[in-house]
Protein backbone atom coordinates (compact mmCIF):
# COMPACT_ATOMS: atom_id res chain seq x y z
CA UNK A 1 0.00 0.00 0.00
CA UNK A 2 2.79 2.26 1.13
CA UNK A 3 4.14 1.46 -2.83
CA UNK A 4 1.06 2.51 -4.39
CA UNK A 5 0.33 5.55 -1.94
CA UNK A 6 3.99 6.74 -3.28
CA UNK A 7 4.07 6.34 -6.88
CA UNK A 8 0.49 8.45 -6.42
CA UNK A 9 2.46 10.94 -4.61
CA UNK A 10 4.99 10.89 -7.54
CA UNK A 11 2.84 11.37 -9.83
CA UNK A 12 0.76 14.23 -8.54
CA UNK A 13 3.97 15.50 -8.03
CA UNK A 14 4.73 15.27 -11.55
CA UNK A 15 1.55 16.46 -12.60
CA UNK A 16 2.12 19.55 -10.79
CA UNK A 17 5.76 20.62 -12.26
CA UNK A 18 4.42 20.28 -15.90
CA UNK A 19 1.48 22.42 -14.56
CA UNK A 20 3.73 25.20 -13.28
CA UNK A 21 5.75 24.70 -16.47
CA UNK A 22 3.15 25.62 -19.20
CA UNK A 23 2.32 28.30 -17.06
CA UNK A 24 5.41 29.81 -16.95
CA UNK A 25 5.21 29.40 -20.85
CA UNK A 26 2.04 31.65 -21.42
CA UNK A 27 2.07 35.56 -20.65
CA UNK A 28 -0.89 37.98 -21.15
CA UNK A 29 -0.73 41.23 -23.47
CA UNK A 30 -2.82 43.90 -21.60
CA UNK A 31 -3.31 45.93 -24.62
CA UNK A 32 -5.16 49.53 -25.25
CA UNK A 33 -5.62 51.30 -28.19
CA UNK A 34 -2.86 53.46 -29.48
CA UNK A 35 -3.95 56.89 -30.01
CA UNK A 36 -0.60 57.74 -31.99
CA UNK A 37 -2.78 55.84 -35.09
CA UNK A 38 -5.76 55.72 -36.84
CA UNK A 39 -8.56 52.50 -35.66
CA UNK A 40 -11.67 51.66 -37.83
CA UNK A 41 -14.23 49.86 -38.41
CA UNK A 42 -15.23 49.15 -41.98
CA UNK A 43 -18.46 47.72 -43.76
CA UNK A 44 -18.97 47.27 -47.22
CA UNK A 45 -21.68 46.55 -48.96
CA UNK A 46 -20.93 46.54 -52.49
CA UNK A 47 -21.29 49.26 -55.22
CA UNK A 48 -25.05 48.40 -55.72
CA UNK A 49 -25.17 49.54 -51.92
CA UNK A 50 -23.17 52.55 -51.42
CA UNK A 51 -20.02 50.60 -51.13
CA UNK A 52 -17.43 50.95 -47.85
CA UNK A 53 -18.88 52.96 -44.47
CA UNK A 54 -16.61 53.27 -42.16
CA UNK A 55 -16.75 54.53 -38.39
CA UNK A 56 -14.05 55.35 -36.05
CA UNK A 57 -12.91 53.67 -33.00
CA UNK A 58 -12.72 55.28 -30.25
CA UNK A 59 -11.34 53.08 -27.86
CA UNK A 60 -9.86 49.33 -27.57
CA UNK A 61 -8.77 47.42 -24.59
CA UNK A 62 -7.62 43.40 -24.62
CA UNK A 63 -6.07 40.69 -23.29
CA UNK A 64 -4.18 38.48 -25.74
CA UNK A 65 -2.95 35.19 -24.39
CA UNK A 66 0.63 33.88 -26.27
CA UNK A 67 2.20 30.76 -25.69
CA UNK A 68 4.95 30.58 -27.61
CA UNK A 69 5.80 27.25 -26.77
CA UNK A 70 2.72 25.68 -27.31
CA UNK A 71 2.45 28.05 -30.79
CA UNK A 72 -1.01 29.58 -29.48
CA UNK A 73 -3.10 32.62 -29.38
CA UNK A 74 -6.12 33.55 -28.42
CA UNK A 75 -8.42 36.61 -27.67
CA UNK A 76 -8.96 36.42 -23.20
CA UNK A 77 -11.04 39.87 -23.20
CA UNK A 78 -11.74 42.20 -26.10
CA UNK A 79 -14.23 45.05 -25.66
CA UNK A 80 -14.21 48.01 -28.33
CA UNK A 81 -16.20 51.05 -29.02
CA UNK A 82 -16.86 52.67 -32.30
CA UNK A 83 -18.29 55.65 -33.80
CA UNK A 84 -21.95 55.27 -36.02
CA UNK A 85 -22.13 53.33 -39.27
CA UNK A 86 -24.40 54.42 -42.15
CA UNK A 87 -25.88 51.08 -43.31
CA UNK A 88 -27.97 50.83 -46.85
CA UNK A 89 -30.99 53.47 -46.69
CA UNK A 90 -28.83 56.05 -44.84
CA UNK A 91 -30.09 53.91 -41.49
CA UNK A 92 -27.33 54.86 -38.70
CA UNK A 93 -26.44 52.42 -36.17
CA UNK A 94 -26.24 54.33 -33.44
CA UNK A 95 -22.67 53.76 -31.19
CA UNK A 96 -21.06 50.54 -31.18
CA UNK A 97 -19.50 48.16 -28.97
CA UNK A 98 -17.48 45.08 -30.04
CA UNK A 99 -16.67 42.22 -27.99
CA UNK A 100 -15.02 38.79 -27.99
CA UNK A 101 -17.61 36.32 -27.15
CA UNK A 102 -16.13 34.50 -23.94
CA UNK A 103 -13.97 30.74 -25.09
CA UNK A 104 -14.76 31.60 -28.83
CA UNK A 105 -11.15 32.43 -29.22
CA UNK A 106 -8.16 30.05 -30.43
CA UNK A 107 -5.24 30.61 -32.62
CA UNK A 108 -1.92 30.23 -33.30
CA UNK A 109 1.39 32.35 -32.69
CA UNK A 110 4.75 32.03 -34.65
CA UNK A 111 8.08 32.87 -33.34
CA UNK A 112 8.23 35.99 -35.27
CA UNK A 113 5.56 37.37 -33.38
CA UNK A 114 2.65 36.95 -35.64
CA UNK A 115 -0.57 35.55 -34.54
CA UNK A 116 -3.98 34.28 -36.25
CA UNK A 117 -6.97 33.94 -34.57
CA UNK A 118 -10.74 32.47 -34.80
CA UNK A 119 -13.19 34.10 -32.79
CA UNK A 120 -17.04 35.17 -32.18
CA UNK A 121 -17.79 38.55 -32.21
CA UNK A 122 -20.73 40.55 -30.34
CA UNK A 123 -21.49 43.64 -32.24
CA UNK A 124 -24.18 45.60 -29.81
CA UNK A 125 -25.74 48.70 -31.41
CA UNK A 126 -27.50 51.96 -29.88
CA UNK A 127 -29.68 52.98 -33.56
CA UNK A 128 -32.94 51.57 -34.50
CA UNK A 129 -32.21 48.83 -37.01
CA UNK A 130 -35.74 46.80 -36.69
CA UNK A 131 -35.68 48.31 -40.50
CA UNK A 132 -33.48 45.48 -41.00
CA UNK A 133 -35.25 42.64 -38.61
CA UNK A 134 -32.09 43.04 -36.33
CA UNK A 135 -32.06 43.43 -32.84
CA UNK A 136 -28.94 44.25 -30.28
CA UNK A 137 -26.48 42.30 -30.39
CA UNK A 138 -25.26 41.20 -33.54
CA UNK A 139 -23.40 37.93 -33.56
CA UNK A 140 -20.56 37.65 -36.19
CA UNK A 141 -17.60 34.96 -36.91
CA UNK A 142 -14.39 36.51 -37.92
CA UNK A 143 -10.99 35.93 -38.05
CA UNK A 144 -7.95 37.97 -37.09
CA UNK A 145 -4.06 38.12 -37.19
CA UNK A 146 -1.62 40.50 -36.42
CA UNK A 147 1.74 41.25 -35.34
CA UNK A 148 3.37 41.71 -31.55
CA UNK A 149 6.72 43.61 -31.51
CA UNK A 150 8.22 43.26 -27.97
CA UNK A 151 11.06 45.85 -28.75
CA UNK A 152 8.52 48.40 -29.24
CA UNK A 153 5.86 47.24 -26.69
CA UNK A 154 3.35 47.47 -29.64
CA UNK A 155 -0.18 44.90 -31.69
CA UNK A 156 -0.94 45.99 -34.87
CA UNK A 157 -4.00 43.57 -35.93
CA UNK A 158 -6.66 43.54 -38.60
CA UNK A 159 -10.27 40.94 -37.97
CA UNK A 160 -12.33 40.22 -40.84
CA UNK A 161 -15.19 38.23 -41.75
CA UNK A 162 -18.71 38.29 -44.25
CA UNK A 163 -21.77 38.81 -42.80
CA UNK A 164 -25.53 39.13 -44.78
CA UNK A 165 -28.10 41.91 -43.48
CA UNK A 166 -31.66 41.25 -44.30
CA UNK A 167 -32.56 43.55 -47.33
CA UNK A 168 -36.00 45.43 -46.34
CA UNK A 169 -35.85 47.13 -50.33
CA UNK A 170 -35.81 43.37 -51.81
CA UNK A 171 -37.00 41.13 -48.73
CA UNK A 172 -35.85 37.81 -50.77
CA UNK A 173 -32.19 38.80 -51.41
CA UNK A 174 -30.45 39.16 -48.58
CA UNK A 175 -27.08 42.28 -48.77
CA UNK A 176 -23.58 40.26 -48.22
CA UNK A 177 -20.88 42.13 -46.94
CA UNK A 178 -17.66 42.57 -45.82
CA UNK A 179 -16.00 43.44 -42.70
CA UNK A 180 -12.72 44.16 -41.49
CA UNK A 181 -11.51 46.11 -37.99
CA UNK A 182 -7.81 47.20 -37.77
CA UNK A 183 -6.60 48.35 -34.77
CA UNK A 184 -3.03 49.57 -33.25
CA UNK A 185 -2.19 48.85 -29.88
CA UNK A 186 0.29 49.49 -26.85
CA UNK A 187 0.52 46.68 -24.60
CA UNK A 188 1.71 45.72 -20.84
CA UNK A 189 3.20 41.69 -20.69
CA UNK A 190 2.18 39.74 -17.62
CA UNK A 191 3.57 36.77 -16.59
CA UNK A 192 1.05 34.64 -14.79
CA UNK A 193 1.76 33.71 -11.39
CA UNK A 194 0.69 30.10 -10.08
CA UNK A 195 -2.53 30.16 -8.80
CA UNK A 196 -3.53 33.69 -8.57
CA UNK A 197 -6.17 33.95 -10.65
CA UNK A 198 -7.43 37.46 -10.29
CA UNK A 199 -4.16 38.61 -10.78
CA UNK A 200 -3.77 41.04 -8.06
CA UNK A 201 -0.38 39.24 -6.63
CA UNK A 202 -1.02 36.92 -4.29
CA UNK A 203 -2.75 33.48 -3.93
CA UNK A 204 -5.40 33.70 -1.71
CA UNK A 205 -9.72 32.98 -1.20
CA UNK A 206 -10.91 35.16 -3.86
CA UNK A 207 -8.62 33.05 -6.40
CA UNK A 208 -9.75 29.83 -5.08
CA UNK A 209 -13.40 30.71 -5.04
CA UNK A 210 -13.22 32.28 -8.83
CA UNK A 211 -11.34 28.61 -9.86
CA UNK A 212 -14.07 26.65 -7.52
CA UNK A 213 -17.25 28.60 -9.38
CA UNK A 214 -15.22 27.63 -12.91
CA UNK A 215 -14.36 24.12 -11.73
CA UNK A 216 -15.00 21.33 -14.31
CA UNK A 217 -16.23 24.33 -17.34
CA UNK A 218 -14.24 24.07 -20.78
CA UNK A 219 -13.92 26.18 -22.98
CA UNK A 220 -17.45 27.64 -24.65
CA UNK A 221 -19.07 27.15 -21.28
CA UNK A 222 -20.32 29.92 -19.69
CA UNK A 223 -18.52 29.73 -16.46
CA UNK A 224 -15.44 28.93 -17.81
CA UNK A 225 -12.38 31.36 -16.49
CA UNK A 226 -9.03 31.37 -18.54
CA UNK A 227 -7.34 32.83 -16.13
CA UNK A 228 -7.90 29.36 -13.84
CA UNK A 229 -6.87 27.18 -16.79
CA UNK A 230 -3.02 27.18 -15.37
CA UNK A 231 -2.22 24.04 -17.67
CA UNK A 232 -3.87 25.42 -20.71
CA UNK A 233 -5.59 22.09 -21.43
CA UNK A 234 -9.09 24.27 -21.58
CA UNK A 235 -11.06 23.01 -18.43
CA UNK A 236 -10.75 24.15 -15.50
CA UNK A 237 -9.40 20.73 -13.22
CA UNK A 238 -7.90 19.23 -10.59
CA UNK A 239 -4.40 19.72 -11.92
CA UNK A 240 -5.52 23.36 -11.65
CA UNK A 241 -6.92 22.90 -8.48
CA UNK A 242 -3.63 21.14 -7.80
CA UNK A 243 -1.44 24.21 -8.48
CA UNK A 244 -3.73 26.71 -6.57
CA UNK A 245 -3.46 24.84 -3.67
CA UNK A 246 0.48 24.23 -3.48
CA UNK A 247 0.82 28.09 -3.85
CA UNK A 248 -1.89 29.20 -1.47
CA UNK A 249 -1.27 31.70 0.96
CA UNK A 250 1.97 33.01 -1.21
CA UNK A 251 2.76 35.70 -3.00
CA UNK A 252 4.30 36.32 -6.65
CA UNK A 253 7.79 37.65 -7.07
Amino acid sequence: MSSVRSLRISLALVSLSLASTALAQRSFLLAQQDPAFESSFTLDFGKEFGGPASANITQTQYVLEINPAAGAARFIDYVQTADPLTLPGGVSTGDLTITVVPGSSSGTFAPDGTFSTSELYSIAFTGDLSLYGLTSPVLLPGASSGAVSEQNGTIASLWEGVGQLPNPFDPPNFITFTYKCQVHAVYAPSTPCAGDVDGDGAVGQADLGSLLAAFNASTGEPNFNPLADFDSDGTVGQMDLGVLLAAFGSTCE
